[in-house]
């Protein structure tokens, strides 16, 4: 016997209420780890609540682990969007200042990949970087300081800020350059 569709959605909802209810805590904890405002953490719950709703449970291999990934790409594009209607965030966390400044030299690159997947990919990408390296992009791609500023505030030599940057962008080219993007409309 096929669950209908109006089965299949109330499905989702217990499933996505139930896993949002149990992990509140830990949902809260990220969202004090990115700083945002106390006041918007309903907020966050319900974002990621209606995101868990659009996804069939049965998918699912670690529902706890979905939901963490859930609630941190949320809030990272909360932060990429700046401060949003209704959500503060202190960009301090170098992963919640996510801007997207010339991450690729393609023209089309924009209409190639929607934003969630972009965030997604460069979330992953940059994680995989070495956490020196990793607070040096922060500081000089998405908070826009110059190599002598980063090098200053963190304690470096200028030379290891931009062997840091280079190594980044050698580091960032190669991965994304493997997903073998192509532009549909050619």
């Amino acid at each position: 016997m096929s669950m209908t569709d109006d089965d299949e959605a109330e499905n989702r909802r217990k499933f996505a209420a139930r896993l949002v209810t149990e992990h509140r805590r830990r949902i809260n904890a990220q969202a004090r780890k990115f700083r945002l405002d106390p006041q918007d953490w309903d907020d966050l719950a319900q974002t990621v609540y209606v995101r868990l709703t659009g996804v069939d449970p049965s998918t699912i291999r670690n529902p706890e682990a979905y939901l963490f990934v859930t609630t941190r790409n949320v809030l990272i594009e909360w932060a990429a969007q700046g401060t949003r209607e209704g959500a503060r965030i202190d960009i301090g966390d170098p992963f919640a200042a996510v801007e997207f400044r010339e991450l690729s030299d393609t023209p089309d690159f924009g209409r190639m990949i929607d934003m969630e997947q972009l965030t997604c990919i460069l979330h992953s990408v940059l994680g995989e970087l070495r956490p020196k390296c990793r607070a040096v992009v922060a500081l000089h791609f998405f908070h826009g300081m110059k190599c002598e500023e980063v090098a200053e505030r963190l304690g470096f030599s200028i030379d290891s800020v931009k062997r840091y940057v280079k190594q980044a962008l050698r580091h960032c080219r190669r991965r994304i350059s493997r997903l073998h993007w192509t532009d549909a409309d050619e």
